[in-house]
């Protein structure tokens, strides 16, 4: 598996037209950053009650708005993002394709010139009922893959499974439109990540693919791309105040 790249050796711009960008992010100095945002985005980021919470939208929103910028050449906070229907974030410009997720301490941004797509990371927590959960999830072919593990190796599984359903249903855009339960994905640790059934629309697998990414200690990630290849570049730190302007 790929490693990540210190982000302050990345040149902001794609060599291909199959490459996608993902960006790992601490969660940090928040505060700092509220001077990058819209007077709109503040005000969202004040309705959070948990300070977590409004710590990760702070740090997600500033670092795409700031990675929109450096490979866009967009305009500081002259540009609003709309959401469509299910209410997956875009820009209007055609070229632009990005998807942001959090989870504790880390950001994920994944951006593309060429490629629609979606991300995910989550936190491995334990003391979950995983196979109540899973029933209520995940496909049938899934919950078998997962009541077939070891215990030692559930949480893992459940884990891989989640991150990797997440990162579909965020890079096709529709939200629960599409039930998660209508495909799976391998799940089992030691096996290659992929989907491997789209009942809810049969042609996908000839469309979209599914790659794991490196992630820190506890934690699982996944991009899925509308391509049957694509190529990754992994830019990574551990003070991403580095890269504002």
């Amino acid at each position: 598996m790929k490693a990540w790249l210190n982000w302050r050796d990345c040149p902001f711009k794609f060599d291909r037209s199959d490459q996608i960008h993902i960006w790992l992010l601490p969660v940090q100095n928040s505060e700092q950053l509220l001077q990058f945002l819209t007077k709109e985005e503040i005000q969202r980021a004040n309705k959070f009650r948990v300070q977590s919470a409004r710590d990760q939208f702070i740090v997600a929103r500033v670092a795409l708005r700031i990675l929109l910028q450096r490979y866009f050449h967009l305009e500081g906070k002259s540009f609003h993002f709309k959401l469509n229907q299910y209410g997956k974030p875009y820009v209007d410009q055609s070229n632009i394709f990005f998807n942001v997720s959090h989870s504790y301490e880390w950001v994920l941004i994944g951006l593309s010139q060429a490629i629609d797509l979606g991300v995910d990371i989550e936190k491995i927590r334990l003391g979950l009922n995983l196979s109540q959960l899973a029933k209520r999830f995940f496909s049938e072919k899934e919950v078998a893959f997962l009541n077939q593990l070891p215990k030692a190796q559930k949480a893992n599984g459940f884990f891989n499974a989640w991150t990797r359903k997440e990162a579909y249903i965020k890079a096709r855009g529709m939200g629960l439109a599409i039930p998660l339960s209508g495909f799976s994905v391998e799940l089992r640790p030691g096996y290659e990540a992929k989907l491997i059934e789209t009942s809810h629309d049969p042609g996908a697998l000839k469309k979209w693919s599914l790659k794991d990414l490196p992630a820190p200690d506890g934690y699982r990630a996944a991009v899925v791309a509308q391509a049957t290849d694509f190529t990754l570049n992994l830019w990574s730190g551990k003070n991403f105040t580095e890269i504002l302007p």
